[in-house]
């Protein structure tokens, strides 16, 4: 792979970049020392730099470009909408084509026969989306005090305030004097890390739950709206959970008799943020919507 870009470009761009760019998740310091990396060229899953070198990109330019990044299909498909309509809103009772018939596609995928798909920008909003949906439907059950949720330490939710409050990483939290926005942390699956001695990954999974419901009867389950849950765990370090992890989970979330209380047990819906979640891990089938 070649790259077009002149030698008197290269160092425009980056000289204009250090000038005028502010990079998410990057030492503004380091960038001006140091200087970006500058790509300039995708083909299938490798793209190219300036300087003309190849990478095997295997976070799909971060999980944006599954089906490549010169996929013949995409820019087709683009081309001929950008001569139709290059974009329309869907609010006010607005809609357009391409979302009515993307939004059938979508569920019948996920076999929803009977579900909605709201569109949004990125992950980061997906997730901010599906917490206000969460807080509505309290709201409009007249329980607003149930707006609580449980996320988990070393997950990662995106970069808004509530994305980055919600995910559990520190870094993310001590220079932006965050928030709590109502978020409260149980440990992640990590059976590598928080294992006790001798503790197999199925008897790691059931005590994860049970420390769930714990936390749940502790903090009050009629404040608790949601948790939210990445499958497997990106940012936290590709953590993959036992294989009973979700399905106990799940136990907890749907409830136990003997924990029901007067504003309704169960208490929280499963919020899965699917931006990892393509590795085949168990299916929680909650009957709630999921943010991707």
């Amino acid at each position: 792979m070649t790259t077009t870009v002149p030698v008197h470009m290269k160092n425009s761009l980056v000289n204009l970049d250090i000038a005028s760019h502010l990079h998410p998740q990057s030492d503004p310091r380091v960038l001006e020392l140091e200087g970006p990396l500058v790509m300039t060229r995708g083909n299938g899953a490798s793209v190219c730099d300036s300087e003309g070198r190849e990478y095997l990109d295997g976070m799909a330019g971060l999980w944006c470009a599954s089906l490549g990044f010169d996929d013949q299909r995409l820019r087709e498909a683009a081309f001929q909408q950008f001569e139709a309509l290059s974009t329309y809103h869907a609010f006010n009772y607005r809609t357009n084509p391409p979302a009515i018939e993307l939004s059938n596609e979508i569920l019948a995928l996920a076999d929803m026969p009977d579900g909605k798909v709201f569109f949004t920008n990125s992950g980061s909003d997906a997730v901010d989306t599906m917490i206000k949906m969460a807080w509505y439907y309290n709201m409009s059950r007249g329980l607003p005090e149930k707006r609580r949720i449980i996320s988990r330490t070393k997950a990662y939710h995106g970069s808004t305030v509530l994305g980055a409050v919600l995910s559990g990483l520190p870094q993310m939290h001590k220079n932006f004097n965050l928030p709590d926005l109502n978020v409260i942390y149980t440990d992640p699956p990590y059976h590598y890390r928080y294992a006790r001695r001798q503790e197999d990954p199925i008897t790691f999974g059931r005590r994860l739950a049970q420390e769930l419901d714990d936390l749940i009867v502790r903090e009050n389950p009629d404040t608790i709206a949601a948790m939210i849950v990445e499958p497997v765990m990106g940012a936290g370090g590709v953590i993959v959970p036992p294989e009973n992890y979700l399905i106990e989970v799940e136990k907890v979330l749907r409830g136990r008799p003997e924990t029901r209380g007067e504003a309704g047990w169960p208490v929280p819906n499963v919020i899965p943020n699917g931006c990892q979640s393509q590795f085949g891990e168990p299916h929680v089938d909650t009957g709630h919507p999921a943010a991707a």
